[in-house]
């Protein structure tokens, strides 16, 4: 379902730092949405299934540079799509294309739901230090450090121009794990139950089966308490009622 969310935003350093942070919470979202889950896995497939996290990242960044396209915010204004309204739809609505905020969203939602871990990225291109630009990174485990990664610029995958300043920060938690000139590319990521008590469970059922299997569940329950089991006979087996189940379960 579309939502649409309008409210004052500051301008310069302190718009950006907040916008850092904002793309941090969707991308902490849609990581987790089965929308970019799909999205993520048949990018992976049509790229002949890579195994290395560079290759399965790689693949996201091939596939959401060929459907999308670089295009700039509104005027004076800040507008920020999710993963799921750039790669699925929000209420039939594909967004095609985005500023960097929209496809950092995008590339680090799809590559996070593939199990690799990854941050947000501010960088900064000013003697003064001001954040101006985002950009992702994940961490490949193999060498064992953060390739930074900008869905913006033609420059080869893992290549980004070189900032005065980088802010990162860590994604699911949010937190801040570098802000400085230069990041160190070896940093590991920090450990998520550091920062949350829990972590996430996402079930994925179809609506109409689960429906009725509650719906069985409650009549057996029901019927024991009336003996109505007797009418399938109490010799029935747990694997025929799970049949039964799936057959009134395609029947409704």
């Amino acid at each position: 379902m579309l939502s649409v969310q309008v409210a004052p935003w500051p301008r310069g350093g302190k718009g950006a730092i907040k916008s850092l942070q904002k793309v941090a919470e969707f991308v902490s979202r849609d990581r987790i949405d089965p929308r970019t889950n799909e999205w993520a896995i048949n990018a992976v497939k049509a790229a002949g299934t890579p195994k290395s996290d560079v290759g399965k990242a790689k693949a996201v960044y091939d596939a959401l540079k060929k459907e999308k396209i670089y295009v700039l915010d509104p005027v004076d204004s800040e507008m920020m799509k999710s993963a799921v309204c750039m790669l699925d739809n929000c209420d039939g609505i594909t967004f095609n294309g985005g500023d960097c905020d929209d496809l950092t969203i995008s590339y680090l939602s799809a590559v996070g739901t593939l199990g690799i871990p990854v941050a947000v990225v501010g960088h900064s291109y000013e003697k003064s230090g001001e954040i101006g630009h985002v950009l992702g990174a994940f961490w490949d485990k193999d060498s064992e450090r953060w390739i930074p990664v900008d869905t913006t610029i033609e420059l080869p995958f893992g290549q980004t121009y070189p900032p005065t300043r980088e802010r990162w920060i860590n994604i699911p938690d949010g937190s801040v794990i570098c802000d400085k000139g230069f990041c160190y590319r070896g940093m590991y990521p920090p450990d998520a139950s550091k920062f949350r008590t829990t972590g996430d469970f996402v079930g994925v059922v179809d609506s109409k089966m689960y429906i009725q299997h509650q719906k069985q569940e409650n009549f057996v329950k029901d019927s024991s308490s009336s003996k109505g089991l007797a009418l399938f006979g109490l010799s029935l087996s747990v694997a025929a009622i799970t049949t039964i189940l799936v057959i009134r379960g395609k029947n409704v």
